[in-house]
């Protein structure tokens, strides 16, 4: 007769081998292997400073109730989110991003290549970080939003009054 095994010790074994920048370090290798990066990324190994593309116009306004300021609102209509913080294992907080300045006083520059994806960003994006709130556990939501990278610090950026 087979062993059995325990379920939550393998469970836990697995989380103490793969951390959050081990997973994360593994997307990166991936994607220099393969022309395909990973898109999908479980909300347990995101990174702060994490750039995700697709988070719906209609949600926006809802979560962030009615405060962020977009044109009309298109079902199809979309835009980044930065993850600006975790808060616990599951919880981050997060602001949408705009190619639009309104009120920001943070942006990622131009041509910023991004860490796991390589991908390079075509125009300043400016974090909207006055519209800030927890992702919801809305799988739905989740589902619709693409990983497209982590912002490496350096690019991240201060708007100076002399832009104004």
């Amino acid at each position: 007769m087979g062993r059995k095994r325990d379920k939550s010790k393998a469970r836990q074994s697995s989380r103490e081998r793969l951390g959050r920048e081990a997973v994360l370090d593994l997307l990166g290798e991936a994607r220099q292997k393969s022309a395909h990066p990973v898109r999908f990324l479980p909300v347990s190994v995101w990174p702060q400073n994490a750039l995700f593309v697709g988070a719906r116009d209609p949600q926006l306004k809802g979560l962030t109730t009615g405060a962020f300021p977009q044109g009309p609102a298109s079902p199809s209509g979309s835009h980044p989110l930065f993850v600006l913080q975790a808060v616990g294992n599951l919880a981050h907080r997060v602001c949408p991003c705009s190619s639009q300045r309104f009120f920001n006083q943070r942006y990622i520059e131009k041509g910023c290549k991004l860490d796991h994806t390589s991908f390079v960003l075509a125009e300043r994006t400016y974090l909207v970080e006055e519209c800030r709130f927890q992702i919801p556990k809305d799988s739905a939501f989740l589902w619709s939003l693409r990983y497209w990278g982590r912002v490496p610090e350096g690019c991240l950026r201060r708007v100076t009054d002399d832009e104004d």
